[in-house]
């Protein structure tokens, strides 16, 4: 039993023995001695009275203090799972990210393996640079759409965004009916995210958008539209982005991380 309960019960029951003392004292005889025990009694139980009242208030004290710890404890807790779940957010984000590069990875492996059994003399050498080259690659004129789209993949993997962005590009300009059109067009505007030109970025997923509607990239290029606009520090029409995601594409993953981020913005 808890000691505010303890506290409770024990001052009803001496409440209830002072009553039946006074009772039972009206019906005796009043007798000098016999009046003097009653009232020795009856003080007796006032003092008990007294001692459980201080005691159900210490009980009452101490309850109000472990309450106040759990409160201040709860808080701490919501405190640490918010922290949580913003690293949680970021980690889902990048895991999505890695799977998608992953995916597209294992699919130009596979077109680059079959291309370089067709082709024994292999894909060109590599031209040297990196993400600041202000050097174009060179490309055949007789490379395979696959040699040309897995060569832009392949810088980008390495972290060559100005390379590989030349290289999509070019893998537009010559094979703009491929099927791998409009996956060129968003590791565009991939190119342009890595390299903080969001404003680039955004136009090329805009352009992918509208000129790909179904395409399988376009849920991504509107949530990738506005972590952009976010980065821009253009939080409203990020906003509308991200809002866009979660409305049209309820169970993708896209969506989860869209509403990740409006709920750090403070929304839903």
């Amino acid at each position: 039993m808890s000691p505010f309960l303890a506290g409770g019960v024990a001052c009803w029951t001496a409440r209830a023995c002072l009553i039946a003392v006074v009772c039972w004292a009206s019906l005796l005889p009043a007798t000098a001695g016999k009046t003097e025990d009653i009232l020795l009694g009856i003080e007796d139980l006032q003092q008990q009275m007294l001692l459980l009242t201080r005691e159900q208030a210490r009980a009452a004290e101490s309850l109000a203090k472990i309450e106040r710890r759990v409160g201040e404890q709860a808080d701490s807790v919501h405190t640490v799972q918010a922290d949580l779940l913003q690293k949680v957010d970021v980690l889902i984000e990048e895991m999505h990210i890695l799977r998608q590069r992953l995916e597209d990875t294992g699919s130009r492996l596979v077109q680059l393996t079959q291309e370089m059994r067709r082709n024994q003399n292999g894909a060109p050498a590599a031209v040297p640079g990196g993400s600041g080259s202000d050097v174009r690659p060179a490309v055949s004129s007789d490379s395979s759409p696959n040699q040309v789209f897995s060569g832009a993949y392949a810088d980008f993997s390495k972290g060559n965004y100005q390379l590989a962005l030349w290289g999509f590009q070019d893998f537009l300009r010559k094979f703009p009916s491929d099927p791998r059109a409009s996956d060129a067009l968003y590791w565009i505007a991939e190119c342009h995210l890595s390299q903080n030109e969001y404003a680039k970025a955004v136009a090329e997923f805009d352009r992918l958008i509208q000129q790909y509607p179904t395409s399988l990239k376009v849920a991504a290029s509107y949530l990738k539209k506005g972590l952009a606009l976010l980065e821009a520090s253009q939080v409203a029409q990020a906003v509308v982005q991200l809002q866009h995601v979660v409305q049209n594409y309820p169970h993708s993953d896209e969506a989860h991380i869209a509403r990740q981020r409006l709920e750090g913005l403070g929304l839903r």
